[in-house]
């Protein structure tokens, strides 16, 4: 019992972590003056980037611990 709690915190507190990050990210994501719309699209690329590997990060975790506690 006590392990899957801290499990779920755990997975909580990742999930939490990755939804702060990108929130910061999306509020920095604002078109700049000079060639708004090439500095966005650079900026979009690259925050769609780095959500896609915090997301394979967290879900690769998670998959471990289901495989490590369905033994």
């Amino acid at each position: 019992m006590c392990a899957t709690k801290r499990r779920t915190q755990r997975s909580q507190v990742s999930l939490q972590i990755a939804q702060n990050w990108q929130v910061h990210a999306l509020q920095k994501l604002k078109p700049p003056a000079d060639q708004p719309e090439i500095k966005y699209i650079e900026r979009y690329c690259r925050l769609q980037e780095a959500v896609c590997i915090l997301l394979w990060l967290f879900s690769s975790q998670v998959s471990k611990e289901a495989h490590y506690y369905a033994r």
